[in-house]
């Protein structure tokens, strides 16, 4: 499995992610070729925790990635989020992947790195990326 992000919306992630005191929260769009995820759009959504250490992205932003994907032909490939330590998986995003289980992407709001990790078999795996 390798993810495959735009340098110009992960750029614009990242703006987000500068700007913000809380955790920045988004959905990752586009297709899903022979395990080749290609992501084609990006949906940063409101936090509703309005929290630097926790998020829960806004039920429309979720929708919006979904209809957006249903109507060109994509898919939900990934969460993204920010976080105010290094880039791996919170206990809370263990929990919140058992159930997205998709890619996370994950970016230190602090130094700005970058982490995509799987949960499957009850642990988190790292997921191999690139920005194109």
């Amino acid at each position: 499995m390798k993810l495959m992000i735009p340098n110009t919306l992960l750029k614009y992630f990242l703006d987000k992610v500068v700007e913000s005191r809380f955790e920045v929260c988004g959905l990752l769009v586009g297709w899903n070729r022979s395990n080749n995820y290609i992501v084609k759009a990006l949906f940063i959504g409101i936090n509703m925790e309005n929290s630097p250490v926790r998020f829960s992205i806004d039920p429309l932003t979720i929708i919006s990635a979904h209809d957006y994907g249903d109507r060109y032909g994509y898919e939900v490939l990934a969460v993204i989020h920010s976080h105010p330590s290094p880039p791996y998986p919170s206990e809370i995003d263990k929990r919140g992947m058992s159930t997205w289980r998709i890619p996370w992407v994950i970016v230190d709001s602090n130094t700005l790195r970058i982490g995509v990790w799987i949960y499957k078999d009850g642990d988190v795996y790292p997921v191999e990326y690139n920005i194109i």
